[in-house]
Order: C-alpha cells, then structure tokens, then sequence
C-alpha cells in the first residue's frame, strides 16, 4: 500500500456537530428497527446503490449549504467497481483508507452480500475500524457470515479486511478534501479521469456558483486526457468543461466578478480552437441542457435558454422543465403567447407526474426509507416547480393582455400556495 504524503484533514467544525449527532442517535437506536431480513415476511426496501445512497443523505446538507456552499455528502468509489463519470469519484481501493471517518457510510460486500453500514471508531496507528451498525450481533463480516473469510471481532475488522470488502463510502466534507487527497497521492492529479470526476462531483453538489470549480477541474481533465491521447476521455471533459465555463461565465458575469468571468471565457475560447459549441451541447442530456438554460438566463441569453431547452424538449418530451425554461426565455423575448403555451405544456405533464408520484407515496410500504425519501423529494421539487411556473404565466398573460387567462392562473396560484 502506497503511504500518503498527507493525511487526511478533519473535516470543517461547522460539519462535524452534525456528524456527532447522528452517531448519537444511531448509538441510541433510534434509528434501528428489527433486522429487515429475519422477519416471516421482510420489509421491501428499494434498490440503491452508493451514489443514490448519498443523494437521499445529501437532502439534509442542503440548509448548511447557505454558509458552506461546496459542502456535500460525496460517493467516493472502489475503483474495482465500474462507475460512470459523473457518479462519483473512484480511486484505488486502499485509498479508501485515507478517505473514510468515523460517521461515513460504508458500503461493504462480499459479491453476495451488500450491506450499507457506518464507520466508527477508526484507529489509523491500529490499522482497525469498528462500525457502529444497527445490528452488531449479526453484522455480516464476522465469522461465517461472509464469503470473503472475513472474521471480525464484533463490528471491528483489519484494514486489510476493510480494503477487501469496501465497494465505498459516502463521506460528508468540503470540495477541498479533494485537493487534499491530489496533494497525499500526486500521481491521481495527473489522471485525467480523476480531474473529470471531480469536476462531475462539483457539479452535483448543485451550486451555480460553483462551475468555475468545476470548469477548472474539466479544464484540466480535457488537457491531460489529450496528452494520453485519450479521445473518449477528452471529449467527455471537453462537454463538462462546456457546460460548466458556459454557466460559470453567464453567472459570474451577472454577479459582477468580471474576472472570473473573463477566465471561463478564456477557457471557452481555447475549447472553441477544437470543438464548436453546437457539437457538446449536442451531447449534453436534457437536465443538463436545461441547467445550461437555467444559467445563461442569469446573464440575459434569452436565445440559448430558449434553444437548449428546446433541444431538451426534443429528447424528451415529458421532459417538464425543458417547458418552464423555454416559457421563461420566451417571456423575456417578447413571445408571451408562445411562453403561455409552454406554460400549458408543463402544467398537464406536472399535473400527471404528481397524480402518478401521490399514487406510488400511497403503495410504499412504511418502513421502505429509500422509496418514501426518493418520492417525497420528486413530489416536493415538482409542487415547487409548478408555484413558479404559475408565477411565470401571470406575467405572460398579462403581457400578452390575457386579462382572463392571467385572472384563471391567479387563481391557480393562490391554490398552490395554500397547499
């Protein structure tokens, strides 16, 4: 095993109050009910995986977010396990090592068996980790329980032990972790796919203030997968790099930071010497093209908000937010009228999903966590979502001297702020 040249920082102290209290209640059992598996009919549990795992844990990071905007629940991946690139980041398996602290989810498995767990007292000079799982006594890497030979005692294995059996581990920090992991390992800033998955993982966390990171991170993957001649690779970097700098510009510029606009532009200008932008964005997905519309609108390109939700209308016609954006670009443009009809479009497509997703929170078995979080999130954004887009067709109506279309989504407004 390769020794780091740093150790891993501790995490910001705003973060870890709640990762003390989590421990907390776990060591509580608060949040253990019996053992899902032993019961004459077990409780259903939704499929997911760790980057799922760390989506539905994120939700509650989100509050903090407004004092520490690059903080994030992130996926940090066995590389043994093939990841997509924008899934989470993937690095050697006895790295994992250096990333994981007491509080992080654990994904372990022994190809038969997986099982979300969460670390708990680690002892770096031991070389040992203890987790604190809500079910110790039939925790599945003691003595025949798993397939790998594994033998813990209690919940506590060797390193080695937990190097053979982490697929990976969901870790609460900060953007910097991984400039701190680059900086114990350099070899893993020289890779391209390292550079281009955190640049996917900055762009996850959800924050458009954020893409010039991000565009900094493609920027470099784009480089260095050319110099490997890696054209997959490239290309891949090349559409983050796109999407990141051409939001990181439109943002910074409308918030008056002139030079960090200028620096997305320059990146811009030299990805421009090799690629158009019609060819990557046509290689962005609708949620994608729909985010580069969100952005660019914060700096007035009406016409490519309008153009790339299109395109996202496009490939997806049941896409809803390809409808609101475009009725947004179009408002501004001067074409209340078309705007109204995208307006109509979103509303009948909203109306379905959230008949569907009120019909699927109804069959979810009470204990299924996963499935009540996943559809309790999909129910709120779109609810959300349709107070905005009712916002936005008062406004055209009334450009559009509908007096009683703009009075019928009035009303349709005062509903949903009601619910």
């Amino acid at each position: 095993m390769t020794a780091p040249l740093v150790t891993r920082p501790a995490r910001d102290p705003r973060i870890q109050p709640y990762i003390n209290n989590s421990m907390i209640m776990l060591s509580l059992g608060l949040f253990a009910g019996g053992y899902a598996g032993y019961g004459a009919n077990p409780r259903p549990m939704t499929p997911v995986d760790l980057t799922g795992f760390a989506q539905i844990n994120d939700r509650a990071v989100a509050p903090l977010r407004r004092t520490i905007p690059d903080t994030a629940i992130f996926p940090i991946w066995s590389s043994r396990v093939r990841t997509a690139l924008d899934k989470g980041v993937a690095v050697p398996p006895d790295h994992l090592w250096w990333f994981v602290e007491p509080g992080d989810t654990v994904l372990l498995s022994d190809r038969v068996t997986h099982h979300f767990t969460t670390a708990g007292h680690l002892d770096r000079e031991g070389d040992t980790i203890s987790f604190a799982d809500p079910w110790p006594d039939d925790f599945f890497l003691r003595e025949g329980f798993n397939t790998l030979g594994i033998r813990a005692e209690g919940t506590r294995i060797p390193r080695a032990a937990f190097t053979k059996a982490a697929v990976g581990i969901a870790t609460w920090d900060r953007v910097s972790l991984f400039d701190a992991y680059l900086e114990a390992y350099p070899a893993q800033a020289a890779s391209a796919e390292m550079q281009c998955r955190i640049g996917h993982a900055i762009l996850a966390i959800g924050g458009d203030q954020l893409m010039p990171m991000a565009a900094m991170r493609f920027s470099m993957a784009y480089d260095l997968a050319g110099r490997t001649d890696d054209a997959d690779l490239a290309l891949a970097s090349a559409v983050g790099l796109y999407l990141s700098a051409t939001c990181g510009f439109a943002v910074m510029k409308a918030a008056g930071l002139d030079e960090v606009a200028a620096a997305m532009s320059g990146l811009l200008w030299g990805l421009y010497q090799r690629h158009t932008a019609g060819n990557l964005a046509a290689r962005l997905r609708p949620d994608e093209l729909t985010r580069l519309a969100f952005c660019v609108l914060h700096n007035g390109r009406n016409d490519l908000a309008a153009s790339a939700s299109t395109r996202a209308i496009e490939m997806d016609p049941a896409f809803e937010d390809g409808y609101w954006l475009r009725a947004t670009a179009r408002c501004r443009q001067g074409r209340p009228a078309e705007a109204l009809a995208d307006v109509a479009a979103f509303l009948a497509l909203n109306d379905q999903a959230v008949a569907a997703l009120k019909a699927h929170q109804a069959a979810i078995h009470p204990m299924d966590s996963i499935a009540g979080s996943e559809v309790g999130a999909a129910l709120a954004t779109r609810l959300h979502r349709r107070q905005t887009v009712l916002e936005l067709a008062v406004t055209a109506a009334t450009h559009a001297e509908n007096r009683e279309a703009a009075e019928a989504y009035r009303r349709l407004l005062e509903t949903a702020n009601g619910s």
